[in-house]
């Protein structure tokens, strides 16, 4: 691995950072575990610290409180107790974010993100880190800059993320090299080693290396030069200037430890001369409430003198009102009743206008039908001459041009002969007697598939296929139910043969038996039927496309049919997107 070689080839000697990055594995999996009990003296300043922590959030001194929930994130720290230090870290670090003190914020941040670390939760440290790198670049501190990207780039080399670790100490290196930092540059420069060689890039690991090696020899000779006895002896006088500063400032915690004593003495002498003084402002509540019940019953006793007054003025106006609306209202029920009567006398007349204009249109509908019967059958015999005239024609005539014309006159005469038909047929569904039978329910679908679906050239192109019982019985008017088949079901046959490549036109008639109905479900897999148009498909002469050949009698043939049989036809779009049609019939007309 790449830190066997690094001991091989600098004699041993590393840089803290990367010092930290190995041992950190090994330490904080142990760190976690061993929690040792604090000792006394260290249980007596943490309550010393929050006893102060606790006055300065009564004095609202937010610095303060910042202050000492960082020395008591310190203390726990020290002793290996690393949640409580992060969470009393966690809370200094609200205070700083609300001041804007970014530059605490910061090192709080980097704190935490230590800590995580020897937790072993590296997202968590990664997210420290990278928020101090965040603002440790709004300073401009390149120094700072530079030892926030090794921090992240470290925590993303123990995720795994290595190109990223990379990314960010090419960074650092580029920033350590605008300082001069040797340093700096070696601790990069091991890391890029790494990263690296976890990646299995061997060349690029032995590049860094070499600077890595390069670098310590600098370091080791100029660190041999710094360290003599005269900065030995400035760093004595540094630890005795602080220890004497440890010493001033335990003085001055005692110090305010003491007067916090003197506090509580007069803190004490002050609630119970509160207590005094509440008690006097009791009685005298007592004496101010004596006085305001007193006031408030005499008011009220005005109060309802006033209502007294007010309620017999109001009671003497209401009843001369009262006398007013009587006279008013005797009136007006002399005029209603005179009303009503003339009412009777118009509606009596309007009713018998309207019976009369009833009977009328009865009389006129019924003559349109006979007149649209009789039209049929008179018109019937003229056109079948005229297909016959049209057949001997077709005998005479050799040229091509005129077969054509002729063979367009025939599908007129065609066309106009199916609307006679089915005129015809609609006036015997609205006069004809039902006559009830019993027979078979596919057998009857099969005879109308035979005689008029079967002859039409398309027929073989087509797939039928059925879920109907062998067994299945229906009970009822034979003329009229064949009717409504045979509408529905040459209407799916049409609108099947949709002209699409590789469109395989299919036809499926289904049952389905309920306790008051029986339902046959039409569906084909051809031309859709517009929303916008699906309203209007029972519409006389309706045609929902311009591929339709019929004159659109067919559907509304079948609901006529239908409503006969006190039965209804419906439109569906399945969720296949097939078009489908249910005829649903009531119980009296099928039998199983």
């Amino acid at each position: 691995m790449i830190f066997k070689r690094l001991f091989s080839q600098s004699r041993g000697r590393y840089h803290l950072s990367i010092i930290f990055s190995f041992f950190l594995a090994q330490f904080s999996v142990a760190s976690q575990i061993n929690q040792p009990e604090l000792s006394k003296e260290v249980v007596s300043k943490l309550q010393e610290y929050k006893v102060y922590l606790t006055r300065f959030k009564e004095s609202g001194e937010v610095l303060k409180q910042a202050e000492y929930l960082d020395k008591i994130a310190f203390v726990y720290w020290k002793h290996n107790h690393l949640p409580q230090a992060v969470d009393h870290f966690e809370q200094s670090m609200v205070i700083y974010k609300k001041n804007n003190l970014t530059d605490k914020l910061s090192k709080t941040y980097a704190n935490c993100g230590i800590i995580y670390s020897e937790l072993q939760n590296y997202a968590e440290a990664l997210s420290c880190f990278q928020k101090e790198l965040k603002l440790t670049r709004k300073s401009n501190d390149k120094l700072d800059i530079c030892y926030s990207l090794i921090n992240v780039s470290r925590m993303f080399g123990l995720l795994g993320k290595d190109k990223k670790a990379i990314k960010h100490l090419k960074t650092a290196l580029e920033l350590s090299q605008q300082m001069g930092d040797v340093k700096l540059m070696r601790t990069c420069h091991a890391m890029l080693a790494k990263s690296h060689d976890q990646l299995g890039n061997e060349k690029k690991s032995n590049e860094h290396l070499t600077q890595y090696s390069a670098f310590g020899n600098y370091i080791d000779q100029d660190d041999l030069e710094d360290i003599n006895e005269d900065n030995r002896s400035k760093l004595n006088e540094m630890k005795d200037r602080i220890y004497a500063i440890e010493e001033e400032v335990r003085d001055k915690d005692i110090a305010l430890v003491k007067q916090g004593q003197t506090i509580k003495e007069i803190e004490r002498a002050k609630r119970e001369r509160e207590f005094e003084i509440e008690i006097l402002q009791k009685d005298r509540q007592i004496q101010e409430f004596a006085l305001k019940e007193q006031k408030s019953r005499l008011a009220f006793e005005k109060t309802i003198r006033i209502y007294l007054v007010v309620g017999l003025s109001l009671i003497t106006i209401l009843t001369v009102f009262l006398l007013k609306a009587r006279h008013t209202i005797r009136n007006q029920n002399k005029r209603l009743k005179l009303y009503n009567e003339n009412l009777e006398e118009e509606v009596d007349l309007r009713t018998k206008k309207l019976q009369t204009t009833n009977a009328e249109l009865t009389l006129i509908n019924r003559d349109l039908d006979t007149l649209v019967y009789k039209t049929s059958h008179d018109l019937k015999s003229p056109l079948t001459t005229a297909e016959g005239l049209c057949n001997l024609a077709l005998l005479d005539i050799k040229e091509k041009s005129g077969i054509d014309h002729i063979n367009k006159i025939k599908d007129e005469l065609g066309g106009m002969t199916l609307i006679l038909d089915q005129l015809a047929k609609l006036r015997d569904i609205k006069y004809s007697e039902i006559e009830l039978s019993t027979f078979s329910c596919r057998k009857l679908i099969e005879e109308v598939i035979d005689e008029e679906l079967a002859p039409q050239s398309h027929f073989k192109k087509v797939k039928f296929s059925f879920d109907i019982p062998k067994n299945l019985k229906l009970n009822g008017d034979y003329n009229l139910i064949k009717i409504i088949f045979t509408n529905v079901l040459k209407n799916a046959f049409q609108y099947s043969l949709a002209e699409q490549k590789g469109h395989q036109p299919s036809v499926s008639i289904s049952s389905k038996e309920a306790s008051s109905n029986l339902e046959i479900m039409v569906k084909n897999n051809g031309e859709k039927i517009p929303d916008n148009l699906a309203k209007k498909v029972f519409n006389m002469f309706f045609k929902a496309s311009l591929n339709s050949n019929g004159p659109g009698l067919g559907l509304y043939t079948a609901k006529l049919a239908a409503n006969r049989l006190m039965g209804h036809i419906f439109y569906k779009r399945t969720a296949e997107s097939e078009t489908a049609f249910s005829i649903v019939l009531p119980k009296f007309a099928s039998m199983q």
